[in-house]
């Protein structure tokens, strides 16, 4: 039958086969050892597994439960001090939104500049686009994939 004869003539041919590309892994994660993030998380349980989880991947962690209190500390940190702000968006007193402009509009060396890396359960484009607004360089949708936050992380840094 034809579909015979075509498997003959292909199974006949001498090509060397096609090596296949090594897959390489898009942004493969710089190693985060040493590198100090402030985390920002008015939940205490999500505050306490963030702080473990990339403690253990080698960063270390500094913590603020509102964006005021987040404000205040990057504020007062020296030039260099934080390689990267991990904000939550909804929490009192003041919102990662509002946090992230105070950050951008201050005088800190770093508020033009410091990775701010937004987590959210808001992940609806207009969310994205208003945390872009802010001043936030990335969105991340909660439950947070620590894989994913860490990859993020050192695309920045």
């Amino acid at each position: 039958t034809a579909t015979v004869d075509i498997l003959l003539k292909v199974a006949e041919t001498k090509e060397e086969p096609k090596k296949r590309p090594r897959k390489v892994p898009i942004n493969t994660p710089k190693d985060l050892k040493g590198k100090r993030v402030l985390i920002v998380e008015d939940n205490p349980i999500n505050l306490e597994v963030a702080v473990e989880i990339l403690k253990s991947k080698g960063l270390i962690i500094e913590t603020a439960i509102n964006g005021k209190e987040a404000v205040e500390q990057f504020e007062a940190s020296d030039e260099g001090y934080f390689d990267a702000i991990i904000m939550d968006i909804q929490m009192p007193i003041m919102n990662g939104y509002e946090a992230s402009k105070a950050i951008r509009m201050s005088y800190h060396p770093d508020g033009k500049k410091i990775p701010i890396i937004a987590t959210t359960a808001m992940t609806f484009d207009e969310d994205i686009a208003k945390a872009k607004l802010s001043g936030m360089n990335a969105n991340l949708a909660k439950p947070v994939d620590f894989n994913r936050l860490c990859s993020v992380i050192s695309d920045f840094i």
